[in-house]
């Protein structure tokens, strides 16, 4: 059997007209063998948040490229791992 649920710890606030989202993505849920994961190694990194309050996507905003106008992780910005 497959346990479709994922572990991720998140919180929402909103101040004002400013709302902050934090998310954490366990490493197992992300590669099969956690042993790959180094201190100062290069990942390839792309994020997107939606700009959609239930009429439709209004827009986005993008933290390095490859995600909103097209589908290409040669537009994404490297992550360094650190301590």
């Amino acid at each position: 059997m497959i346990n479709d649920a994922i572990d991720l710890k998140y919180t929402v606030g909103r101040s004002d007209s400013t709302t902050s989202y934090e998310l954490a993505i366990p490493w197992r849920e992300l590669i099969f063998d956690i042993t790959q994961v180094k201190q100062g190694m290069k990942l390839k990194f792309s994020l997107l948040v939606n700009d959609n309050d239930g009429e439709g996507r209004r827009g986005w905003l993008e933290y390095n490229s490859g995600i909103g106008t097209s589908k290409d992780v040669n537009a994404f910005g490297n992550l360094h791992l650190t301590d």
